[in-house]
């Protein structure tokens, strides 16, 4: 038994030991028998990747071998799925080097185009631009717009600049305005070097003196004579010798006068006055032919309570066009009379208004609520006779003479300083289209016919000097200005060009004058179908002047300060100025005068030669204090002066009465009456000032 199993065990190890022998044989057995049969079956059979989807598929193969490869380039996206294309994404200056670069190929299929027009230059450097470099005959460029830096041409060459219709290779460079000096007919092309022709200026002709206040002067319809209004009496002077053709004297005072359209009659707006008091006021008419006198009565729709103020003497006169009606303006009234037989036609009284009560007084006549007045003194008729524009205080109204029917009212201003400002002066132009005022804070209106304001200055709200006058050229393209000694322009002579109210020349005195003799330009007229003009100068030392200035379109007024001690005196200009500026500016403190119109101003150092008469000169000029700095410093000076003055009054005072109470004995017994009042300036009836000072006395 026991041998039997160890026989066993024996068989079992042997057995184990020979298995991989017999496993080999097998496996041997059966590629041997796999080699044979495809050997023997060789014809019909290929093996390799028969799947069609495959990068590599084998149409022959018909046994599949495992090879098929899905993604040949191993970029992880299937060869179905890859979109060939220009994949070369570098960039310059925000554009591809390769100008057909695809953001969706994902495949690179060699087709990237670096120079698409094949010029050398890669597409990322190319300029873009206009390339047509011909040169025409007289070495402008055919094209305007050509550049030599461009290397690609974009098609934005332009060959007619400015779309007139001729190249720009043929057009004549040259001035086109006509109305400059240089103008060149032939050009196409306007050159900007046109030399604006002169805006012309005044230049002195000849001059009168005269011995009495000196107001309004008119020329003759025919401009053979002017005459000249003085306070009691009226010269005519023939314009050509400049010699007294006549005199007319009048009995009342002379506010105003105008000619009758054919010029054979004067009609004299009179203030008549006795028993010491202004009474009425009366129409003179005289006749030039006859020398004759006629003479009635204004009816007096004025309170005498107006009549003892002073602005009784305040009025002024028109004809209408054709002579057959006159306006007056005086007090609150504006009346419109039948020139042949004095039958009043129309008239407006301005009712007063409720403005704060106030008292003014001049020349020893008070008049309460002065403020409630409505002031008329000027009156103008438009040169059709249709329209009729006059004053009323602040305000020009304006009405239509058909019916009388009210049109608009124009606004000067509306202040209440001092005094409320009125309306100076009212004009209508020669051509009946624009209607000039000024006030007496020199506001200055331009309006159409139909009070449509054009143009505005507004005046300095503490001056109260206003303008005397207002004329125009006889063809409407200028309009002068005259102004008194206390406005802002002080004593001059402005003249505007209508079309932009830019100042064309400014005559003034050439110097100051002393304080209560300064003088005023109170008349001024332009001669009919001639460029004089006449003004004249009323001084305070009880002359007057007479002055002819001709207008000169050849010459051109250079404005500027000339003044080589004022700081923004310029040298590089200084020889070409004839005109002050009025702008000069000193160490103290001096604002230059407020420019307005785009015209700055111009002055008159030039034109204003002396008068030797019995006054020994002109007698006339600005006010002291011509600017605003001026008046500033002479304030200033003036408050200074009084203030020391009352300190070493003061000081005196105690000084006195320190030394009297030692002297006496008395120690706190004597009393002084102190001072009621500080120094004040007290306004005299000559326009002066003087000095009071309470002092105190001892008891």
């Amino acid at each position: 038994m026991r041998k039997l199993q160890i026989a066993m065990v024996t068989l079992a190890f042997f057995l184990l030991s020979a298995q991989p022998i017999i496993l080999g044989e097998s496996n041997t057995n059966e590629l041997m028998f796999s080699k044979y049969y495809s050997e023997s079956s060789s014809e019909g059979n290929i093996t390799g990747c028969t799947n069609s989807s495959a990068n590599n598929y084998d149409i022959n193969a018909t046994i599949d071998d495992g090879s098929c490869d899905y993604d040949l380039d191993d970029d992880g996206v299937l060869d179905v799925d890859e979109i060939p294309g220009c994949t070369d994404s570098r960039s310059f200056r925000l554009r591809y080097f390769a100008n057909n670069y695809n953001p969706n190929a994902t495949d690179d299929d060699g087709s990237c185009n670096y120079d698409i027009d094949g010029d050398g230059v890669l597409d990322v450097y190319e300029v873009l631009g206009c390339t047509d470099s011909n040169i025409s005959a007289n070495g402008v460029y055919f094209a305007n717009n050509y550049d030599p830096y461009a290397t690609e041409e974009d098609g934005s060459c332009d060959y007619d600049l400015d779309d007139d219709g001729i190249l720009d290779i043929d057009e004549i460079y040259g001035c086109t305005d006509p109305s400059a000096m240089n103008y060149d007919a032939n050009a196409t092309k306007d050159d900007g070097a046109c030399v604006d022709p002169p805006s012309g200026g005044f230049t002195f002709s000849s001059s009168q003196a005269i011995t009495d206040f000196a107001y309004a002067v008119k020329f003759s319809p025919n401009g053979e004579y002017y005459a000249i209004q003085h306070n009691y009496r009226m010269i005519i002077w023939n314009s050509t010798t400049k010699s007294n053709e006549t005199t007319v004297e009048s009995v009342g005072r002379i506010l105003d006068f105008d000619w009758s359209p054919n010029g054979d009659k004067i009609f004299m707006f009179v203030l008549n006055y006795s028993d010491s008091k202004w009474t009425d006021y009366e129409i003179v008419t005289y006749n030039t032919t006859t020398q004759q006198t006629d003479n009635f009565v204004v009816d007096n729709f004025v309170s005498h309570y107006l009549m003892d103020t002073y602005l009784k003497s305040l009025g002024e006169i028109e004809l209408n066009y054709n002579g057959t009606m006159f306006a007056i303006s005086y007090n609150n009234n504006t009346l419109v009379y039948n020139s042949s037989n004095f039958e009043i036609i129309w008239n407006y009284t301005s009712p007063f208004d409720n403005r704060s009560s106030s008292s003014w007084c001049s020349w020893g006549n008070c008049l309460t609520d002065y403020h409630r007045v409505k002031y008329h003194q000027s009156v103008s008729w438009s040169n059709d006779g249709k329209r009729i524009a006059f004053s009323s205080s602040e305000q020009l109204l304006i009405y239509e003479t058909e019916n009388w029917s009210h049109v608009r009212n124009v606004d000067l201003g509306d202040r209440y300083l001092s005094l409320t400002p009125i309306v100076d002066v009212a004009s209508y132009s020669p051509n009946g289209e624009y209607l000039m005022s000024c006030s007496s804070n020199d506001d200055l209106s331009l309006n159409d016919k139909n009070g449509e304001l054009l143009w505005k200055h507004t005046g300095l709200t503490w001056i109260v000097g206003g303008c005397s006058e207002i004329i125009w050229s006889p063809d409407s393209s200028m309009v002068l200005i005259s102004f008194g000694s206390d406005s802002e322009f002080g004593s001059s002579l402005i003249t505007y060009s209508v079309d932009d109210m830019e100042i064309i020349d400014w005559l003034s005195p050439p110097s100051y004058c002393p304080f209560t003799y300064c003088g005023q330009i109170k008349g001024i007229d332009w001669r009919p179908n001639s460029s004089e003009i006449a003004f004249t100068i009323m001084s305070m030392e009880y002359s007057g002047e007479i002055y002819h200035f001709t207008f000169d379109e050849t010459i051109d007024v250079v404005l500027g300060c000339f003044d080589q001690n004022a700081t923004n005196f310029d040298p590089n200009v200084y020889p070409l100025l004839n005109r002050s500026s009025h702008d000069c500016r000193y160490n103290y403190y001096s604002p230059p005068m407020p420019s307005y119109g785009g015209g700055g101003y111009s002055g008159g150092d030039v034109g204003w030669p002396a008068i030797t008469d019995s006054n020994g000169g002109m007698g006339f000029g600005c006010l002291v204090l011509c600017t605003p700095g001026e008046v500033l410093a002479f304030i200033t000076v003036l408050a200074v002066g009084f203030g020391v003055i009352f300190w070493i009054v003061r000081k005196a005072w105690r000084f006195w009465k320190t030394s009297t109470s030692v002297r006496d004995g008395i120690q706190s017994k004597t009393t002084f009456n102190h001072p009621a009042s500080v120094p004040l300036e007290v306004p005299k009836s000559d326009g002066g000032f003087s000095i009071e000072i309470n002092m105190p006395k001892k008891d």
